[in-house]
């Protein structure tokens, strides 16, 4: 099935209470305006006039009780708004895989963004549209983040630097890595905050894709796992991972976690919600989101996935 199909078979009918009241709400808002309007050109008249009939007052506050009720509608309109997004965000999630949650008011926790070593620690930390849930036997995770860094030059007034704006995502690897490991662009884009600045237990490490080498800035804390994990079919695939996506990549290896940052990605516009909530290009904004976050995600896991695999049968061979 579509996406469209489902859409108007499973979406639509769990809308259809919210959107009978949101399209009440909005009638009864419109005529209330207008009779807003109304009393409001009756009151512009009688001073123009000059007098004011003794019943001026209760039609000053009819316009009051109108205007309060009107504000009261608007602001129902705009909690069915976000309850529409919330459905209608878990359940594309779940239409690309059935384990996958989608929650646009969470983000991946500060935390997580520090522990992956790419970036420095952030002043400021936010995001939205969380989908997390279990791929391919593997717990994964992805949001929006945005993370800015105060910047100290100007005494004067508080700025804030970008360090991060895109993407952010963790997974959980099957298999044990000893080493840590950094892939980071070559150059780091102008306008960005600090990023991390490795100790020295962290070694550069000399690729022989010299396009890869080009692109990226490969650092570990050891030499052996590095050249077992990035082979040249996983350079292959990550440098058109990165020409498909036109945007800096960030990944880092902490024993049995995976992060991953792609700077640039937005999430999914909800600009339309202000117009109509209920239209089929929303869900189908959320859903271009998530299966993005998972070609990335398949994209990176598979090519770590497929080496690990390799060399584990190897070492058991060897073993036997």
């Amino acid at each position: 099935m579509n996406l469209r199909d489902y859409y108007k078979e499973s979406i639509l009918p769990e809308l259809s209470p919210l959107r009978s009241s949101y399209d009440s709400i909005k009638e009864k808002a419109k005529e209330k305006t207008l009779l807003i309007i109304s009393l409001t050109g009756v009151l512009v008249v009688f001073f123009i006039l000059g007098h004011a009939p003794s019943f001026a007052y209760y039609v000053l506050i009819a316009i009051s009780l109108f205007a309060i009720s009107r504000s009261s509608g608007l602001l129902r309109l705009s909690e069915i708004r976000h309850k529409t997004f919330q459905i209608v965000s878990d359940a594309v999630a779940k239409y690309h895989h059935s384990s996958l949650n989608c929650r646009p008011d969470f983000y991946i926790e500060e935390d997580s963004f520090k522990r992956s070593s790419l970036f420095t620690s952030p002043d400021s930390y936010t995001g939205s549209m969380l989908v997390d849930g279990e791929v391919d036997g593997i717990p994964l995770s992805f949001s929006y983040i945005y993370a800015q860094e105060r910047d100290d030059s100007d005494e004067d007034r508080t700025n804030y630097i970008t360090i991060f704006r895109g993407l952010f995502m963790r997974f959980v690897l099957p298999w044990q890595i000893n080493s840590k490991i950094m892939i980071r662009p070559s150059a780091t884009p102008t306008g960005l905050g600090r990023i991390f600045r490795p100790h020295r237990k962290w070694q550069l490490i000399t690729l022989e894709n010299p396009t890869f080498s080009k692109n990226f800035t490969v650092l570990a804390t050891d030499l052996v796992d590095p050249y077992m994990i990035i082979t040249p079919e996983f350079m292959e695939r990550y440098l058109k991972l990165m020409w498909s996506l036109r945007e800096n990549i960030y990944l880092s290896i902490i024993p049995e976690r995976v992060y991953v940052a792609v700077s640039g990605i937005n999430p999914p516009g909800i600009k339309g919600m202000y117009e109509y909530p209920f239209k089929y290009e929303i869900a189908e904004d959320v859903s271009n989101y998530i299966t993005l976050g998972l070609n990335i995600f398949r994209t990176i896991t598979g090519n770590i996935t497929k080496t690990l695999q390799k060399n584990n049968h190897r070492n058991n061979s060897i073993t036997r």
